[in-house]
């Protein structure tokens, strides 16, 4: 596989499909890090967090060898959530906008929902509490 040309890496990178196949290949093949991989492509060694959001978006699955350790809560715990069928429009058009996975964007919303402490969210909270 040849390596395609990044240009100018100095600011935004567009993403097309040779780059992130170059990437994939990086990874899969070779074994680089997120910091390797930076390096290749012409950015600098502090820019690998770029790397690992590229890596995320587009189900890369990166050695886990060097960088930071994956922070979690103490006590994180996964759930399924269900979105109804008429807003699943909304959440696939703003997935494909931000290039995540819709359950990440459903993960982020609701994230943001219980820790800005919207009231809507609160009152759910106090009637779990209560049982």
């Amino acid at each position: 596989m040849s390596k395609p040309n990044f240009g100018n890496v100095d600011r935004r990178i567009e993403w097309n499909d040779d780059r992130v196949a170059w990437v994939r290949h990086l990874v899969e093949e070779k074994g680089m890090t997120a910091r390797e991989i930076a390096l290749d492509i012409g950015l600098a060694a502090n820019q690998a967090p770029r790397i690992f959001e590229l890596c995320k978006r587009c189900n890369i699955q990166l050695s886990g060898q060097g960088g930071r350790p994956r922070q979690e809560a103490a006590g994180a715990r996964a759930y399924r959530v269900g979105v109804q069928h008429r807003n699943s429009g909304p959440l696939a058009r703003l997935a494909a906008r931000h290039s995540l996975d819709p359950s990440r964007i459903a993960e982020m919303i609701l994230n943001a929902a219980i820790e800005t402490g919207d009231t809507f969210c609160e009152n759910l909270l106090d009637l779990d509490t209560e049982q």
